[in-house]
């Protein structure tokens, strides 16, 4: 028991997504190419240029645009098995996938009404085009295996801090900074009253302090 454990562990972390953040949840597989070599199979009836995209499709099986739905668990291992190819190729879309048995997601809801993986995508097609696919036809069966990856929102880059010049922050640093502008001593008092939030008589000590009559 305690081997099986330590196994099904080592799996679990094997298994584990470490891509790029994913703005969906999903099904990631975890070898891609079994999909393709499923294609090639198919390759007569499909045309020549529609291809894969490496890191783009064959991807993975949306679960949802966003968090996972109820029962899934993220970074838990996943076997689908695909039953059925389909294409559309016309002006409501250009895409080809593989449809995926329903009783392999053992009762799991997903958002799409037919549950599939976008395979091959022609350049004036989109992988979203799979949704447009209604003809679809018995394949295989056979399993590919993938990992559960929920929603990652994607952190906001922090805008670096602009730094103030220096004596910006020093009232009498401020009016030298001024005066060696060459601005008249009435428009510094009245900058620094506005600036600092500082009476006429105040402004003037300030301009004293900094040696301007």
């Amino acid at each position: 028991m305690k081997l099986l454990l330590e196994n099904w562990r080592k799996y679990l972390n094997e298994a584990n997504y470490s891509g790029p953040p994913l703005n969906y949840s999903s099904v990631v597989l975890t070898n891609p190419n079994i999909m393709l070599e499923a294609a090639e199979k198919l390759k007569d009836q499909i045309p020549p240029e529609f291809t894969s995209k490496e890191g783009k499709w064959p991807h993975h099986m949306t679960i949802d645009m966003g968090p996972l739905l109820s029962g899934w668990e993220n970074d838990v291992p996943m076997k689908l098995t695909i039953n059925g190819w389909g294409i559309v190729n016309d002006e409501t879309g250009k895409a080809m996938a593989f449809r995926i048995d329903p009783a392999s997601l053992n009762g799991l809801p997903v958002k799409n009404a037919v549950p599939h993986i976008t395979t091959l995508v022609p350049p004036d097609g989109k992988p979203f085009h799979s949704n447009k696919i209604v003809d679809w036809q018995d394949f295989g069966p056979f399993d590919v295996e993938g990992v559960v990856v929920e929603r990652q929102a994607k952190k906001k880059k922090e805008k670096p801090q602009r730094q103030k010049p220096k004596g910006q922050d020093n009232p009498v640093e401020f009016a030298k900074g001024l005066a060696g502008r060459g601005l008249p001593p009435e428009q510094i008092k009245n900058i620094i009253m506005k600036k600092f939030g500082k009476p006429e008589q105040a402004a003037l000590g300030i301009m004293r302090g900094a040696g301007i009559q």
